[in-house]
């Protein structure tokens, strides 16, 4: 099982420290936060006022943010061939 978080503010220094990656997974998608269920990792998100959120809250705050990206992609003109339109990145 893995627990959703949403952080409501910037990450700042100590956010995740090596002490917390000892103990526990999390993985970042922009400002959604994945943890496993365990104590250490309750312990964080309360660290860093995360509020809890649903996988499905957690997929549209991602898609939300692609959007937006994905227009203001196509709004630039695009002079580096390398340049690649954002895409849907689905939470595991």
């Amino acid at each position: 099982m893995l627990y959703f978080r949403k952080a409501t503010q910037g990450e700042s220094k100590g956010f995740i420290t090596h002490a917390d990656r000892d103990v526990f997974e999390v993985f970042g998608y922009g400002r959604v936060w994945v943890t496993e269920v365990n104590s250490d990792a309750l312990a964080w998100a309360v660290r860093n006022s995360l509020e809890e959120i649903t996988k499905d809250a957690a997929q549209v705050i991602l898609d939300q943010a692609r959007d937006a990206a994905m227009m203001q992609w196509d709004k630039r003109i695009k002079e580096d061939p390398l340049d690649v339109r954002p895409e849907r990145e689905t939470i595991r």
